[in-house]
């Protein structure tokens, strides 16, 4: 509906603006506040951990994951959380819902896994955001062929509430779930995706 064309719209227009800015970001890496940069960590450790999980190949792995890093109370703003609701449970649900891949055999190494490229990484107060590219690029162009915007609010070291768009139209997973990555279809790591991203 209009609401959502607005806010893709917003998350498009996001995207484009923090692509243009990354020089300026990365420059003013060090006027972040110290709970700015603990927040960033935070972000980029739940996709870490995501993207472990999927390699691992153990979607059960998310509780631990959410126990970590997700509120009790966290509100997902992606389409998948009008299915699921809001709340931790209701995220692990979520997650777990993701089509699966089959575990490597047992005493195996971890299997490669498709990394998204993280292009910005940026907070402000409460809120971080992050950019990051997924997808091969076609012959001749420079650049993912996805880019896939993530906003999280987080308290007290914990992630709170999620927002995602994706320069991608199909619905699908974009760059993180939060949760993404969580059934270990893809790794962690955004049009309002209908899956986590």
């Amino acid at each position: 509906g209009f609401v959502m064309h607005c806010f893709r719209g917003l998350g498009q227009f996001f995207m484009a603006a923090l692509i243009v800015a990354m020089p300026i970001v990365s420059a003013q890496a060090a006027t972040f506040t110290a709970q700015e940069q603990a927040s960033m960590k935070l972000v980029a450790d739940f996709y870490e951990a995501n993207d472990a999980m999927a390699a691992a190949g153990d979607p059960n792995m998310i509780r631990d994951i959410a126990a970590k890093y997700i509120g009790e109370g966290y509100i997902q703003h992606m389409a998948a959380g009008k299915k699921f609701g809001n709340g931790r449970d209701n995220f692990i649900r979520m997650a777990l819902d993701m089509p699966k891949r089959p575990a490597p055999p047992a005493g195996s190494p971890p299997r490669q896994i498709q990394r998204a490229q993280v292009l910005a990484l940026w907070a402000k107060d409460d809120l971080v955001i992050r950019v990051s590219g997924r997808g091969p690029t076609a012959p001749g162009a420079s650049g993912p062929s996805n880019v896939i915007f993530n906003m999280f609010r987080v308290v007290d070291g914990k992630l709170v509430e999620h927002w995602d768009s994706s320069s991608s139209e199909s619905p699908g997973m974009g760059g993180g779930p939060p949760g993404a990555g969580p059934a270990g279809a893809r790794p962690a790591g955004p049009v309002p995706s209908g899956k986590p991203n």
